[in-house]
């Protein structure tokens, strides 16, 4: 009796593990498909958001460029949470505006998660905010693309921890994916600018 509960069990986690996989494959597939023969690089990352708040659920997803005075512009939003971003003063330097998930994963170029925003200590600044937001967790991924500004995907949710490693894993592909499709429009832009 042990072993075949421990056999259901581990039948449970694969069959929940194979459809948190599908999930983030249909993720990527539903963005790379709406990108396909988009060159507009704004409407590039509209459909990113977009695509996270309506399919994921996510609270919010923001794209947000850092600026040379090192403050963080945002560029494009969606979600229920963008309240939080007229009220915030995001930057990507060493200042404690500059400590949150944007601003760590801008300067380093790796992922920042954040399971507690209101434990975090570089997410004190907007602490209260967060919290009239029903912001729990967040995520920011830097978007490697050729040329200034740097780009940050930057996605909170309504529940703890909801970044694990395959979230993570996810987020940090759409985030190339993204890249190579802003790359593809600002080339693009450059040649019919040329013409």
């Amino acid at each position: 009796a042990l072993l075949l509960a421990c056999g259901f069990a581990l039948t449970e986690r694969w069959f929940l593990l194979k459809e948190r996989l599908e999930g983030r494959f249909l993720l990527l597939y539903e963005v790379d498909r709406s990108l396909i023969g988009v060159l507009d690089e704004n409407r590039i990352l509209s459909l990113v958001c977009d695509v996270l708040c309506r399919r994921k659920g996510y609270r919010l997803a923001w794209i947000g460029a850092g600026e040379p005075d090192g403050s963080v512009g945002i560029v494009r939003s969606a979600g229920k949470g963008e309240a939080f971003l007229h009220g915030a003063d995001i930057r990507w330097d060493e200042t404690p505006e500059g400590q949150g998930v944007t601003g760590r994963a801008l300067r380093t170029g790796r992922p920042c998660v954040v399971d507690g925003v209101d434990t975090d200590p570089g997410m004190e600044t907007w602490k209260k905010i967060l919290a009239e937001s029903c912001i729990r967790s967040a995520i920011s991924v830097r978007i490697e693309s050729v040329g200034p500004p740097p780009l940050a995907l930057t996605v909170y949710a309504d529940s703890r921890s909801a970044f694990d490693r395959l979230e993570v894993e996810a987020l940090t592909a759409l985030a190339h994916l993204v890249g190579q499709a802003v790359q593809t429009a600002r080339r693009h832009e450059f040649f019919v600018s040329e013409k």
